[in-house]
């Protein structure tokens, strides 16, 4: 109390003096969190989920499916690829939105225009770029996919000249290391081939290809050998997806009419339409246990992502806003969905994260350039 009397007598005496205390400077005000895309309902940054996913073991090992008659007798088996370096360390995202499981033992191959072409980038979930895997100035490369394992990556390349001004040019399969190195083309035809998918055990690659005249989906063996023509359709079949289990084929195809998405069994035989929608119905990708697909639809008036079961029942709606949301691919842990989006009357498209769950949004990249089609790796060792 002796104390508490001094201190009121000593500031008496200096307010008598006309000494005034110097004011408290003020807390500077909380900086605004970046809006989310469109109307789109999205997690601010302070109330963004910073759980943490344990990541699985690797799944025991089980028998290959046969091979699709796609590898000739005479093939000789595929080079194991070279144990990739190891990867830079990761950064901890701002938001905490992804969780630090993926940041460090995943990747996303992107397609990207940053630096006037197309070319094929690594990135981390956060954003965080490891490189430009592509590196390629001379001819466009994009619609990447990884290899089961993780080591490799398949995409196309364009070589008539850049998407840009070149839209109908022709281009192949390729196959680079994950590091960036060896790479090597496995289709070989004047036709357009591209947009690839794996088969789980690593063996062959599903594409499209216009080689017999309109667009079909084939199947090649990873070391090359002739391709075999799994759909024989009037319509356009586009957009392979090689299911987790290896039986089947999801893909899209407009021999009804409008675009639809459809499984088929590896051998291209029993093909079910699971959409049977009026409006267009494209890229279909598995979720990691086999149960599920994402896909884009056109049917509540633009290009929405929306998920359903593997028979085509429990329709789910993902987005909703009046950007262009396209090509969604899943995280390895099937809780996360990878995709871009773009804004009514512009260009410019960017990367984001979806959580499944409840649909939360987070924006991954953010360039004056197109970032666009996003393929989720499997965990990487």
């Amino acid at each position: 109390m002796r104390l508490s009397l001094m201190m009121g007598l000593g500031m008496l005496l200096l307010t008598a003096c006309g000494i005034r205390q110097p004011a408290r400077s003020a807390v500077p005000p909380a900086t605004a969190t970046k809006p989310p895309y469109a109307t789109f309902t999205a997690v601010p940054p302070a109330a963004a989920s910073t759980a943490t996913v344990a990541r699985p073991p690797s799944p025991p090992a089980t028998a290959t499916q046969p091979p699709a008659t796609a590898m000739p007798s005479s093939a000789t088996p595929a080079a194991v690829p070279p144990t990739p370096a190891p990867l830079p360390p990761a950064s901890t995202p701002e938001t905490g939105f992804v969780p630090q499981t993926l940041v460090e033992n995943t990747l996303l191959a992107m397609e990207t225009k940053r630096d006037g072409d197309y070319e094929v980038y690594l990135i981390r979930p956060d954003g965080q770029v490891v490189r430009d895997l592509s590196d390629d100035h001379k001819h466009d490369d994009g619609a990447p996919a990884w290899s089961p394992d993780g080591r490799q990556i398949c995409y196309t390349k364009w070589h008539g000249g850049l998407l840009g001004t070149n839209v109908g040019a022709q281009g192949d399969i390729y196959i680079r290391n994950r590091d960036g190195s060896g790479e090597r083309q496995l289709t070989h035809d004047p036709a357009h081939d591209g947009w690839c998918t794996w088969s789980p055990d690593g063996q062959q690659i599903a594409f499209k290809s216009k080689r017999s005249g309109n667009y079909d989906i084939f199947v090649i063996g990873v070391d090359g050998g002739d391709p075999v023509n799994l759909t024989h359709s009037p319509g356009t079949d586009d957009s392979p997806a090689w299911s987790p289990d290896g039986t089947r084929i999801a893909f899209h195809s407009s021999r009804d009419g409008n675009k639809e998405i459809y499984i088929m069994n590896t051998d291209g035989g029993d093909p079910v339409n699971l959409t049977h929608n009026a409006a267009d119905d494209i890229y279909p990708t598995w979720s990691p246990d086999g149960h599920r697909l994402a896909f884009v639809s056109e049917r509540d008036g633009n290009r929405e992502i929306y998920i359903m079961n593997d028979d085509g029942s429990g329709l789910r709606r993902m987005t909703d806003n009046n950007y262009v949301d396209s090509l969604a691919t899943w995280s390895p842990d099937g809780q996360y969905l990878a995709f871009y989006a773009k804004p009514p009357a512009e260009h410019d498209k960017e990367s984001y994260i979806m959580r499944v769950a409840d649909r939360a949004v987070w924006q991954v990249t953010n360039n004056q350039e197109s970032d666009e089609y996003t393929a989720w790796s499997p965990w990487l060792r």
